[in-house]
């Protein structure tokens, strides 16, 4: 199966060093070397997605991303093992599609099996991955339950748990979903998150044995999640997610979904009741 990989963050950062471990997966400590892929919003909001069938480990492109400098508040990436669907570049993670006016991207580990979910037109999946027709059965169905409005980001997050569930009754489903600047993680069987607390001195990144001095390359107030099938690093403290568990996270750190108010918050950047603590951090350092 494929392993999935993201880093939520409260100011956009480089984890290129993060990433640069993640792929040593993609066909240099593990086999995942069927095709690899990245999807992230740039510092000034520009959505970007780069897939490619070929493996993460011996890739130029992907070895130009984690020796870059690309800054980002939401980022997935994704190295793939193929189980269903030929090795080529639609099949390979992460997928987009555009709901609400946003773009939405979405990465899967697992397999799912007698799975044919209805799927609206405006949603027909390109490839032929059991991971992207999940993908178009979440997008579809959220449009049956919500229209074309935004939603109250609870009830959001209810419906993903309920979709979620459905699915999941068809084998493994672990995922990664980001919209805009918040990212979904659900897990049925591996995957695992950490937050990267302010002043961690070193780490050391498992894939490459390699020792990172992360005081030198982020603020001493920098926060930021790191969700990965397994972990990427040491010196983090990594939890491993629940059966069934889905998590939320947005500006560096997991929100608590229990005590969202319905009435209040707002799904969209700049609604009413969004959650504004990245803005409010921003400001105060300003």
């Amino acid at each position: 199966m494929c392993q999935i990989f993201g880093v939520n963050s409260l100011r956009p950062i480089a984890p290129n060093y993060l990433l640069r471990g993640f792929f040593c997966r993609g066909g240099g400590t593990s086999d995942h070397k069927d095709g690899w892929g990245i999807a992230y919003r740039a510092e000034n909001g520009q959505p970007h997605l780069k897939v490619y069938a070929s493996s993460a480990f011996r890739c130029q492109h992907a070895h130009m991303l984690a020796g870059g400098s690309t800054r980002s508040r939401n980022l997935m990436a994704h190295i793939r093992k193929a189980t269903i669907g030929a090795v080529e570049d639609a099949n390979s993670h992460p997928f987009t599609r555009t709901l609400w006016g946003r773009h939405v991207f979405f990465a899967h580990n697992g397999d799912l099996k007698a799975f044919a979910p209805a799927i609206a037109p405006r949603f027909r999946t390109f490839g032929t991955t059991d991971s992207e027709m999940a993908f178009a059965s979440i997008l579809t169905r959220l449009v049956e339950r919500f229209g074309d409005a935004f939603p109250p980001l609870p009830a959001l997050y209810n419906a993903l748990q309920d979709i979620a569930a459905d699915i999941a009754r068809h084998g493994t489903f672990n995922f990664i979903l980001t919209v805009d600047d918040l990212m979904f993680a659900h897990a049925t069987t591996d995957l695992h998150w950490t937050a990267h607390e302010p002043g961690t001195p070193r780490v050391r990144l498992i894939d490459c044995d390699e020792q990172v001095d992360t005081g030198s390359l982020h603020c001493t107030d920098e926060r930021f999640v790191i969700v990965a099938t397994h972990p990427v690093t040491e010196g983090h403290r990594w939890q491993r997610f629940g059966k069934g568990e889905l998590a939320l996270f947005h500006a560096g750190r997991r929100l608590d979904t229990h005590s969202l108010d319905s009435d209040e918050d707002t799904f969209g950047e700049g609604q009413a009741g969004w959650p504004d603590d990245r803005q409010q951090a921003l400001a105060a350092s300003a």
